[in-house]
């Protein structure tokens, strides 16, 4: 049985932790926080120690998950990979650009060290859609369509560190289109609108709505279209359409409760820790499976740092406008 560290016991820390202690081939050896209180409410759900120095924690571990807040990441990161400690690191590693190229010039041994946390791949319904598109039975792909609407808005704590819109919510589908369709981007376009339902939201400058278009390099067109809070559930969505056929990925039901009432029928959608629930156990198997036979991750950095230079060109095509309510063209840097 490894043992596997925590740094970070926020709501991500917590969902790992909890997966983690139902592996029966890891246990949870340790909690750090800069929030001491924190780390100890998990340290009591999941039995481990809480420690007050990540080097305490690196010291005596087989693999760390790390959940903190992104503008830490690539910190943590570093002091595990000189350590030879393998990381499970949550999405999206950077938001800096120069980060971004920081992690690019690492070794390819310290870069493998490194797993990225896109649980959407572990998804059932995703890796259909995966071996459907890789064997060709829909032909040339011709469009996609991405959908993801946030049931509940975030907290304003959170917003500020978040990235925004454009790229702490769009960096899911940016991943799984480049991913799925084995193809590069080759123009970005954003437009994004003031209806905000949330006042701290506009001061914050983080717009509620916004869609971004990506031109593919085979000729396919990309929409995804993202929402803060629609109170109606967790509205997770994919089509994609070929000269063949074409797949959807469709919104989860909670459960066949359908509710009848004059102003019609309604079918309730799951919440966020429901609809990918099985995806994060998957993953968190991945990586202690991968540590514990010493393999290679399912999912490397080189990918997911492909969709995290796509999220920052979405952000800045945005931002280039000046306006919460305009649209912004971008290149994707090589």
């Amino acid at each position: 049985m490894i043992k596997i560290g925590f740094i970070g016991a926020g709501r991500m820390g917590t969902i790992h932790a909890m997966n983690a202690l139902e592996n029966q081939e890891c246990r949870v050896s340790g909690i750090y926080d800069v929030a001491l209180e924190a780390a100890r409410v998990l340290g009591e759900k999941v039995g481990a120690p809480v420690v007050d120095r990540v080097e305490t924690l690196l010291s005596d571990v087989d693999g760390v998950v790390v959940t903190t807040p992104t503008r830490t990441h690539v910190s943590y990161i570093k002091m595990a990979v000189e350590r030879g400690v393998p990381v499970l690191v949550e999405k999206p590693i950077t938001f800096s650009a120069r980060e971004i190229d920081e992690v690019l010039s690492w070794s390819p041994s310290q870069r493998d060290l490194v797993m990225p946390a896109y649980m959407r791949r572990f998804d059932r319904d995703y890796r259909q859609v995966y071996d459907i598109v890789r064997t060709g039975a829909l032909g040339k792909i011709l469009s996609i369509v991405a959908i993801s609407r946030d049931q509940y808005p975030p907290s304003p704590y959170f917003v500020p560190d978040s990235g925004g819109l454009f790229f702490d919510m769009g960096i899911h589908d940016y991943d799984l289109i480049l991913w799925l369709t084995n193809d590069e981007v080759s123009v970005v376009k954003t437009v994004s609108c003031g209806l905000w339902r949330n006042e701290y939201m506009r001061r914050l400058g983080d717009p509620e709505e916004g869609a971004v278009m990506l031109r593919m390099s085979r000729g396919a067109i990309a929409l995804v279209l993202l929402s803060r809070s629609i109170g109606l559930g967790y509205d997770i969505r994919m089509r994609i359409v070929g000269t063949k056929g074409s797949v959807d990925v469709r919104a989860h039901v909670k459960n066949q409760l359908v509710t009848y009432s004059r102003h019609g029928i309604v079918r309730h959608l799951e919440t966020f820790p429901e609809r990918f629930g099985e995806a994060y156990k998957e993953e968190l198997r991945a990586f202690v499976d991968a540590v514990r036979k010493r393999q290679r991750f399912p999912v490397s950095v080189t990918d997911v740092l492909r969709a995290e230079q796509l999220a920052y060109a979405t952000s800045n095509a945005w931002l280039a406008e000046g306006s919460s309510a305009g649209t912004g063209e971008g290149e994707i840097r090589g």
